[in-house]
């Protein structure tokens, strides 16, 4: 009789602590071995350690990160190892590629009134503006989407001077130069932002 309480006794002591284990606690950020990441790896780690960080965007991560573009977090996340650890964390270390078309599907606008209108819209494909590109090039390379400039006003002024650089940039450049400029923008019309509530 007395075995079998302490059997019971026993089994119900297993089944707590095998409960307790079932709770799985958040991924050990704190702990994790970082001596093998890059210099940029471990900045974008540190920045990710704080939670309400991981759902940023990466030009703002890479902002956070003290780098003026996001060109630091696409080559940190050329590595499988520090992107399975993202994910790992909840965080989407690549973006999903858009489905654009191929190089052979596009046609370029020769219209002067079409290619008028084409330009305002808020996302352009330079291939369709330019008869001549660098194939070797994926079709995203060519693409510059304004709506990530979310500022209505501040967008309009860079489409017209991208506009206006059509006959001097290349194809390849527009994307390059909104990529670049649009964090440091983005930066600006922020820090503006809080001067102004400071100022109230």
């Amino acid at each position: 009789m007395e075995r079998n309480e302490a059997a019971n006794s026993s089994k119900a002591n297993n089944s707590k602590s095998l409960g307790t284990k079932a709770i799985v606690s958040p991924f050990p950020v704190t702990v994790t071995d970082t001596s093998w990441m890059t210099k940029a790896q471990k900045k974008f780690f540190g920045v990710l350690q704080q939670l309400e960080n991981r759902e940023k965007k990466y030009d703002e991560l890479s902002t956070l990160a003290g780098y003026k573009s996001d060109g630091p977090w696409y080559k940190a996340t050329k590595d499988e190892r520090f992107v399975e650890l993202l994910e790992n964390i909840g965080v989407q270390a690549r973006l999903i590629e858009e489905d654009y078309p191929a190089h052979y599907e596009v046609e370029f606008i020769k219209n002067p009134k079409e290619r008028e209108e084409y330009l305002k819209e808020d996302m352009w494909d330079m291939r369709r503006l330019f008869k001549d590109y660098p194939k070797h090039r994926i079709p995203s390379n060519f693409v510059v989407k304004f709506t990530k400039m979310e500022n209505k006003h501040l967008r309009q002024i860079i489409k017209r001077y991208f506009a206006n650089m059509l006959g001097t940039w290349e194809p390849r450049t527009f994307n390059v130069n909104f990529d670049k400029t649009y964090p440091f923008l983005r930066h600006c019309i922020t820090n503006t932002q809080i001067y102004g509530l400071l100022r109230s």
